[in-house]
């Protein structure tokens, strides 16, 4: 595996490859890799809230699929997930 390549790339590369596989379950959720994960993910964080390269974020939710999302979306924009 390359060093160069990040969390967002990754999963894209397996929303590709499997876009009908279970990426994530949370309780009776779930939410697949190519329907649902990359595109919930892609919110304009960078945008709305400044979110760049090493820009910590503080994320305080409950374990779910949303806050899965969410750290998804700050890894996107480049910035720093703070749980």
């Amino acid at each position: 595996m390359s060093v160069d390549r990040c969390v967002p790339d990754l999963i894209q590369e397996q929303a590709r490859a499997t876009p009908d596989a279970v990426a994530l379950v949370a309780g009776n959720k779930t939410i697949s890799y190519g329907n649902s994960m990359p595109r919930e993910s892609n919110w304009p964080i960078s945008a709305i809230l400044g979110v760049g390269p090493s820009v910590p974020v503080a994320l305080h939710m409950q374990r779910s699929i949303d806050l899965a999302v969410g750290a998804l979306g700050i890894l996107k924009a480049g910035g720093a997930y703070v749980p």
